[in-house]
């Protein structure tokens, strides 16, 4: 049998990410603006034994490394490991991946950005660049690892300056991502004493600690019931798995909104992710039908059109079916003065009144010309033959 229930965790653990290297040791990265709550869950798990802590940029992996499993007989069966970028950790020195960005500066030649996205996941997840010890990303703390994370990714890839702020949001959204699974995988009934001993591969012990300690809190507790309801009103999930946006629009060569939104909508076998993405679907189905359209005519127009009807204003700070990084200021450039994002319909009727208004405008003027013609002053003529004849 090869299913996953069938197999259980060997005692021995190949290394899935290792970063011991000599006997050297790093200490636990201290918060600069720590309180003195943090302090405390310091001081507590100082006495915790510490693994030698090395980033996995620098003790490159077999690709071969995996986790050894046994099944039910006992067979030894390998598993894949932890994504380490085998290849791009050994390149030559001085050589770099090139990006490309598109007009969104996003990262768009696919097989480069495949790379970079995996390379930001290692990195994200390395215990000396992104200690998983902090509560926050945006943690005043974490400003010199964010430095050293953007180093090591400059030293692999070569893309336009003006990215990197999507690079660290990049990093931010992976780095909470991975605390994110480290809990749905070990915070779970047990007391509190044999979590902190189940330490998972790759993780440092003191950053282990801290980090279950910051779960074990009320505040971190009630902030998790509250993100719990909000993921649950998320109605209509898509099914891209790794695939990106800017990937999906390239392969498919579509830029229509609303085909792209029901794309990403589908499983493979043509079923939709949820009723409600179903539901609507068939209301824009039947606003354009309204108009005599569908969706496939390729009126890109009324399909935005019906699309910002169907779902709404856009949200700060991210656009429907464009991916991540994509912000409504720059994705409609138009809205940035009035604070609300413009749809595709609405910028065309803003053309089209300002059209209409210059050619009202022309006529305008040569209506005018035309009255004046036409109502000269008369004396002014009559007055300067009477002048003549005086002087006669």
């Amino acid at each position: 049998m090869t299913g996953r229930n069938t197999f259980r965790r060997a005692k021995k653990v190949v290394s899935r990410g290792g970063y011991s290297r000599g006997s050297e040791t790093l200490s636990t990265p201290i918060h600069p603006d720590s309180t003195s709550e943090q302090t405390q869950e310091e001081n507590q798990c100082s006495g915790t034994q510490q693994s030698p802590r090395h980033s996995t940029c620098e003790q490159i992996q077999s690709p071969n490394d995996g986790i050894l499993l046994i099944d039910e007989q006992g067979v030894p069966v390998r598993r894949r490991g932890r994504t380490t970028c085998f290849d791009i950790q050994n390149m030559p020195p001085g050589t770099r991946v090139f990006i490309e960005v598109n007009e969104n500066n996003v990262p768009s030649n696919i097989s480069e950005s495949v790379l970079l996205g995996s390379y930001l996941g290692v990195i994200a997840r390395d215990p000396v660049l992104a200690p998983i010890s902090f509560p926050d990303w945006r943690n005043k703390g974490m400003e010199p690892f964010k430095k050293k994370m953007l180093a090591e990714v400059e030293a692999k890839f070569a893309f336009p300056g003006h990215i990197r702020h999507w690079i660290l949001q990049s990093l931010g959204v992976k780095w909470r991502n991975h605390k994110t699974n480290l809990k749905a995988e070990h915070w779970d009934s047990r007391p509190i004493e044999e979590i902190l001993e189940s330490i998972p591969a790759g993780v440092d012990a003191a950053q282990w600690c801290q980090l279950v300690t910051q779960w074990s809190q009320p505040k971190d507790k009630e902030r998790a019931a509250i993100n719990a309801a909000n993921a649950k009103k998320q109605t209509c999930p898509h099914t891209m798995g790794r695939v990106s946006s800017v990937r999906r629009q390239k392969e498919m060569a579509i830029k229509d909104r609303l085909l792209l939104w029901r794309i990403n909508r589908l499983c493979k076998d043509g079923t939709w992710s949820s009723e409600d993405a179903k539901q609507r679907w068939v209301q824009a189905c039947e606003l354009l039908a309204v108009d005599g359209l569908t969706p496939e005519d390729g009126n890109m127009e009324a399909n935005e059109r019906v699309f910002s009807m169907v779902m709404g204003p856009e949200h700060p700070g991210r656009v429907r079916t464009q991916g991540f990084g994509v912000t409504p200021t720059r994705y409609f450039p138009f809205g940035k003065n009035s604070g609300k994002t413009c749809d595709a319909s609405s910028l065309s009727e803003i053309v089209n009144l300002k059209v209409e208004v210059n050619s009202l405008r022309a006529e305008m003027r040569e209506f005018m010309q035309e009255i004046r013609m036409q109502h000269q002053p008369q004396g002014s003529s009559q007055m300067g033959g009477i002048e003549t004849t005086s002087e006669r």
